[in-house]
């Protein structure tokens, strides 16, 4: 592994995903949970970094504990991206910058200087958030959503519904009336979050007088969008991809 070489991780609230970035290509990327992190970590121990970087939504105590982690094994004090009112020509369009998920404006920054074009970013995460960039690298602002774990616990009060962590979205032809609780109750969801993501496409469309690219992101994105009658991109890693691209920036 070159000296050039860096150690990038996004520490989310279910997950977390690392990878290497070199030469404008990300590699070797490995995701875990949380009480998994030092044995993950341990499988990049043998390799030699020029930098670590990251983005965190997690508490201080658990940050804490894995970037101290990540400087005993490699002997580096980690980077972390933050969410401030500007960074490689994009606008942060919150009124308070830093208030921001860091992994958003990460995604933000990394997604326009990708493709410089308008954007509707979707992150299919704990949350869904939904976030829309102008021809002008301003972030008009976002949404965010229940993730699925939240809808489906939505329902522990209703006495028939309280069972169903087994619940699983799938990719399907179409959306259709259903025949069984379960399919209502995934049916329901991704109907209502494709519902609101060709709403937001329609008006940020309007707005813009253009038509912005959407891409999607998250452990269940792709199989929500799916469903959608809207052209989408899937980027599994969008967020170690941003990372990255910002490092090679700043």
């Amino acid at each position: 592994m070159t000296k050039q070489s860096r150690l990038l991780i996004d520490i989310g609230n279910t997950q977390i995903k690392l990878g290497i970035w070199g030469e404008g290509k990300l590699k070797k990327c490995l995701k875990c949970n949380h009480k998994n992190i030092r044995p993950t970590i341990n499988k990049y121990k043998s390799m030699t970094f020029e930098k670590l970087v990251y983005v965190s939504v997690v508490s201080d105590d658990l940050e804490n504990r894995i970037t101290n982690y990540l400087k005993k094994i490699f002997s580096l004090k980690p980077n972390r991206i933050k969410s401030t009112s500007s960074l490689l020509g994009v606008k942060n369009g919150y009124k308070y910058p830093s208030k921001l998920g860091d992994d958003r404006w990460c995604s933000i920054v990394g997604s326009y200087n990708l493709f410089k074009k308008p954007l509707i970013l979707i992150d299919c995460g704990t949350a869904i958030s939904i976030d829309c960039i102008d021809g002008k690298a301003r972030h008009n602002g976002g949404y965010i959503l229940s993730g699925f774990d939240g809808y489906r616990n939505s329902f522990d009060q209703a006495h028939n519904l309280k069972n169903m962590r087994d619940y699983k979205i799938k990719k399907s032809s179409r959306i259709c009336l259903a025949r069984e609780t379960s399919h209502a109750v995934i049916n329901g969801y991704i109907l209502m979050v494709n519902t609101v993501v060709e709403r937001i496409y329609k008006e940020f469309s309007r707005k813009i007088d253009a038509s912005p690219l959407i891409i999607v992101t998250g452990s269940y994105g792709q199989e929500v969008l799916s469903h959608s009658s809207l052209k989408t991109n899937y980027e599994p890693d969008l967020v170690l991809k941003s990372i990255g691209l910002i490092s090679d920036n700043t």
